[in-house]
């Protein structure tokens, strides 16, 4: 007697057995996004550095000799035109004293060879000397005409090293270092004194690629001194670098501040510029936390569309808090990665929680 009912559990047994495995499912990388925010009003830049004299010099002479005066001190006020240091010219007075005797013995010498000549050359007339004679002698005269030639370039050196024994204060400031006391011996070109002017003040600050593009010389900008009791100042830009720092990315530029007792080099100084204009590429703002490759002002943030991220290039124009106001790539309700950017490529899919 046949039992079908084991058979056909044998079969479907069979059958289960000999089904497939399933394939391996891919994990699409998950991200949060947030969305790009049109920015109300375009938000003014201030950054950060310390003022300084407009203008400052480092003196030295140009000459050798051993120190001989130097009575300023760091911190003393002097006037253009003022004596600040002086060497021991003597050695150069000696020396010039010595040219200027070997001249004067040289051109009474030379009065003489030129008497000899204009006689001699009467007496060639005659032939009662010989021709070989008068040229001896000339070429006698010639040689003393050069040397009195070098001497007078000599004795002009000399005049000049003592001229420039002496070190006047090229404008009205204060003395900001003594770099050689009195007694020691100045080399040609080795720094004797550093001065600050005492009016002309301005700061310099490093500015971002977002942010340079927007200035120029000429415009205005507001100076706060945080750390002291000095109201702000309006100031102006004189100069953008066209290059950016080696090293920082970033973009020098000097403002310079009107002339008043209370500013002096060395104030902690806040400058704001003006927000720039839009124009037809409006600044919008995004989270922090989506700038994932900042360069010197330039920044990279992962924008997701249609469930790929791609990479987006933008210029910073401001930090506020925990937003950051950009220009370029990005509009209003785009969404931009602000968590998972590791490991992401561009066109690869993925999940948005």
């Amino acid at each position: 007697m046949t039992s079908f009912p084991v058979l056909v559990g044998l079969v479907l047994l069979s059958a289960c057995s000999e089904a497939p495995a399933s394939a391996p499912t891919t994990q699409t990388p998950a991200v949060q996004v947030a969305a790009v925010e049109q920015s109300r009003t375009a938000a003014a830049s201030t950054l950060h550095a310390v003022t300084r004299a407009s203008d400052e010099a480092r003196l030295s002479f140009p000459v050798s000799g051993p120190i001989r005066v130097l009575d300023v001190e760091v911190g003393d006020t002097v006037t253009r035109g003022q004596v600040l240091a002086r060497l021991d010219d003597a050695p150069l007075r000696h020396r010039l004293s010595a040219l200027t005797a070997s001249r004067a013995e040289l051109v009474t010498n030379l009065e003489q060879v030129e008497r000899d000549l204009r006689r001699l050359a009467s007496l060639n007339e005659t032939d009662a000397i010989s021709a070989q004679q008068l040229e001896q002698l000339t070429a006698r005269r010639d040689g003393m005409l050069a040397s009195r030639d070098a001497l007078d370039a000599q004795i002009a050196e000399a005049k000049w090293a003592i001229s420039r024994a002496t070190l006047l204060s090229p404008l009205d400031g204060v003395v900001t270092a003594r770099l050689l006391s009195g007694d020691e011996f100045a080399s040609p070109g080795a720094p004797v004194l550093s001065l600050r002017a005492s009016d002309g003040i301005e700061v310099e600050v490093a500015a971002p690629e977002g942010l340079v593009a927007s200035l120029a010389s000429g415009q205005g900008a507001m100076v706060a001194f945080p750390l002291a009791n000095i109201p702000p100042r309006a100031g102006q830009i004189v100069s953008v670098a066209q290059a950016a720092a080696p090293g920082a990315g970033l973009f020098p530029v000097r403002i310079s501040l009107p002339d008043s007792p209370d500013l002096r080099a060395g104030l902690t100084a806040a400058v704001t510029f003006a927000p720039p204009a839009t124009g037809s590429d409006p600044q919008v703002t995004i989270p922090l936390a989506a700038v994932v490759s900042p360069a010197g002002g330039a920044a990279v943030v992962r924008r997701v569309a249609d469930g790929r991220v791609e990479s987006v290039s933008v210029q910073i124009v401001s930090v506020e808090s925990e937003r950051v106001a950009v220009r370029g790539g990005l509009a209003v309700g785009d969404a931009v990665v602000v968590r998972g950017h590791v490991g992401l490529n561009d066109g690869e899919p993925v999940e948005v929680r």
